[in-house]
C-alpha cells in the first residue's frame, strides 16, 4: 500500500548510534524488543502519574508533535525560534540551531513515528525520552558559479533528510496535565498566553518567567541518532514486511476494550469497525483524488500533515499513486489506552489492493501493478474525548450543529466552528503505524 511505501523511506539504512547525553539520565536501550518497549512505556507511564494522575500520552504526543514541527521550521530564524524558548534549555536550543546544513531552512516536517520511552527521576524534577523519526523537507541557498561568470549567484536547492533523533523533555514533578481542546497551539507555558517573538524572559500576560520546566515540559537535550540526506524513492515496489507475522495484542487488550464498551452503552465494537471503515474508504477515495478535504473531518492534524505532505512529494515528481480495489479485509483490536482525557483504541487492520505509481503526464506504470493485489496491515490509532459518549456516526453532518460536514484547515465546522479532529465527538485516525515499526 502507498502508506507502508511512504513509511519504508523512512526506515531503511537509519541504525541508531548513540544514547542520550544527560549526565543525570542512563542511556536508552535502543536495542529492545517489543515486550521491553511496553513495559518501559508502562514503566514510565506509572513514574509520571506517581507525581501527575491525570497524565495523557495522547496530550503528550501531541504536544511534542507540535513543539518538534514548530522548532525544526523554526530553527533558520533565530527570532522565531526564541519565540519558543520557554520550551527549550539553553544548551538544546543551541544544538538545534548548530545542526546542518548551515542556513537550510525546514519548510515541511513529516514525523514517522513518535516514541515515548523511559522517564526518570530525580529531586523535584521527572525527565521522558521521546524518539522521533522524520523526514524534514529544506531549502538550501548555495553559492553556484555558471560557465562565464564572474562573480557566482546564490540559488536554493531543496534537500530531504531523514533522521531519528532522541529528545529528552523535563518538567517539574509538580506540574499537573491541563487538558487541550481545538488546535495545538504553543503560548506562554504558564497561562498560554501567546508567546512573544524574539523569546522575552516574561510573559506580557501573567508576568511568569516559564522556561524553566515549572509549568511545562521543556526540551534539556536532543541526541541525532542518524542523519541522511537521501532523494524520495516514489518509483519501484518496495516489499511489504511484517504482513503474515503474529499481532502484537496488550496483554489486556480483550479486558480494556471490554471496560470502554461497558462504560458506554450505545458503543458497540461493530459500531466502532464501522467507524474504522469509514476512515479507511474516506482516505482511499480522497488520496485517489488527491484532494483530502473530504477526509478532514475523520484524521488528527498530524496525520492529515503527514498525508498532505506525500500527496504534494508525488506530485513534484511528477508522479501519482493510486490503488484500484482497495479492500479492508479484517480488524482485530490490539491495544487500548485510557487516561481522564482520551480513550486510544489501536487495531491492526489488514487489506488489499493494486497498488501502483505513474507518471502524471502519460500514466505509466513506473511501481506496482495495475493487475496483481498487493496484501499488507498496519496499526491503526483511534482516538476519541473521555467524555464523548454514544454510537459513532457514520454520516457527513457535524456533530455540533447538525450541518453538513465541511472543515476548514484548521479542523473547525464552518458552520459553528466546532473543532472536530482532536476527538472532541466522535473517533479519529490519530496515528498509523506499520508492522515493522509497531513496538506495542
Amino acid at each position: 500500500m502507498w502508506i507502508s511505501g511512504f513509511v519504508l523511506l523512512l526506515m531503511v539504512g537509519l541504525p541508531f548510534l548513540s544514547g542520550l547525553q544527560a549526565s543525570a539520565i542512563k542511556p536508552l536501550d535502543l536495542a529492545s524488543g517489543p515486550q521491553a518497549d511496553r513495559q518501559k512505556r508502562a514503566q514510565a507511564l506509572s513514574l509520571i502519574r506517581k507525581y501527575d494522575p491525570d497524565f495523557s500520552l495522547v496530550l503528550f504526543e501531541d504536544f511534542a508533535y507540535t513543539l518538534y514541527a514548530e522548532s525544526q521550521r523554526a530553527r533558520h530564524d533565530p527570532g522565531a525560534l526564541a519565540g519558543l524558548a520557554p520550551y527549550w534549555t539553553k544548551a538544546a536550543m543551541a544544538s538545534l540551531v548548530a545542526r546542518p546544513p548551515k542556513g537550510g531552512r525546514v519548510h515541511a516536517v513529516v514525523v514517522g513515528a513518535l516514541t515515548p520511552g523511559s522517564a526518570f527521576e530525580a529531586p523535584g524534577r521527572v525527565w521522558v525520552e521521546c524518539s522521533f523519526e522524520t523526514n524534514l523537507h529544506m531549502q538550501i541557498a548555495a553559492p553556484m558559479v555558471k560557465a562565464g561568470a564572474v562573480r557566482p549567484t546564490e540559488e536554493t536547492r531543496t534537500m530531504t533528510q531523514y533522521v531519528q533523533e532522541t529528545w529528552t523533555f523535563s518538567r517539574d514533578q509538580s506540574v499537573k496535565t491541563r487538558p487541550w481542546a481545538g488546535v495545538r497551539k504553543l503560548g506562554c507555558p504558564s497561562c498560554g498566553a501567546p508567546l512573544a517573538a524574539g523569546g522575552d524572559a516574561r510573559c506580557e500576560a501573567c508576568g511568569q518567567a516559564g522556561g524553566d520546566g515549572r509549568f511545562d515540559w521543556q526540551v534539556v537535550s536532543i541526541t541525532v541518532n542518524n542523519l541522511e540526506e537521501k532523494p524520495h524513492s516514489l518509483t519501484g515496489t518496495p516489499e511489504e514486511v511484517g504482513t503474515d507475522e503474529p499481532t502484537q495484542f496488550s496483554p489486556t487488550a480483550r479486558r480494556d476494550l471490554d471496560a470502554v464498551l461497558r462504560d458506554d452503552p450505545a458503543l458497540g465494537q461493530g459500531s466502532i469497525e464501522a467507524r474504522l471503515r469509514l476512515i479507511f474508504n474516506s482516505m482511499q477515495s480522497a488520496w485517489a483524488a488527491q484532494d483530502l478535504r473530504p477526509l478532514r473531518p475523520f484524521v488528527s492534524d498530524r496525520q492529515y500533515d503527514y498525508l498532505q505532505y506525500w500527496i504534494e512529494a508525488y506530485q513534484e515528481q511528477g508522479l501519482r499513486n493510486l490503488m484500484d480495489g482497495p479492500r479492508l479485509e479484517r480488524v482485530v483490536c490490539a491495544r487500548v489506552a485510557r487516561d481522564p482525557h482520551y480513550d486510544a483504541l489501536t487495531f491492526r487492520v489488514w487489506a488489499s489492493g493494486c497498488d501502483y505509481t505513474v507518471e502524471a503526464t502519460n500514466g505509466r506504470v513506473v511501481g506496482g501493478s495495475r493487475t496483481t493485489p498487493r496484501r499488507y496491515s498496519e496499526y491503526w490509532t483511534l482516538i476519541r474525548s473521555a467524555k464523548a459518549r454514544g454510537t459513532p456516526r457514520l454520516d457527513q453532518n457535524c456533530p455540533g450543529c447538525g450541518a453538513s460536514l465541511r472543515l476548514n484547515m484548521g479542523g473547525e465546522c464552518e458552520h459553528c466552528g466546532a473543532h472536530m479532529t482532536s476527538g472532541e465527538f466522535d473517533w479519529v485516525l490519530s496515528k498509523i503505524e506499520q508492522d515493522e515499526a509497531y513496538r506495542g
